[in-house]
């Protein structure tokens, strides 16, 4: 298929021969007011990440003095989105019912593509009412349509 798999996750480095380093981790930061892309990316000043704990889908690009483009990005959750997850917004009631209450989060995931000559791009594949489309397919609940 071409597509290889690098083992790993959340501590998942990989380094294309003389080009940045491409880091795949869980994520540790939280900006819930700005852009937690920017800030991993100040925090990894020399290679590409890609990270997850944040619930929306946020990118930021940076290109580097040499002219080398640097991503920094994350696709969103897979959790669902419409209130039912425990989050600082959502409440219980005294019988145990969740008062859902929808957070500023987006379902989505990524596909991460590293060629030869060192060029990483990634694309977002959003998740919107359990639908996502990829390459003009049409995907619920895992069958292409």
């Amino acid at each position: 298929t071409g597509w290889n798999y690098h083992q790993g996750y959340p501590a998942a480095r990989w380094s294309p021969d003389g080009h940045p380093e491409v880091v795949f981790t869980h994520g540790d930061k939280v900006r819930s007011s700005g852009s937690t892309a920017q800030a991993m990316s100040a925090a990894n000043p020399y290679n590409h990440v890609f990270f997850g704990h944040v619930h929306r889908n946020e990118r930021h690009q940076r290109t580097m003095p040499d002219g080398t483009p640097l991503i920094s990005e994350t696709f969103g959750t897979l959790a669902r989105n419409d209130g039912w997850v425990p989050s600082y917004g959502n409440g219980v009631t005294e019988r145990g019912e969740v008062v859902p209450r929808r957070e500023n989060w987006q379902q989505g995931i990524g596909r991460v593509a590293i060629y030869a000559s060192g060029l990483v791009v990634s694309e977002f594949i959003p998740i919107v009412d359990g639908i996502g489309i990829y390459k003009d397919k049409e995907y619920r609940h895992g069958i292409a349509t």
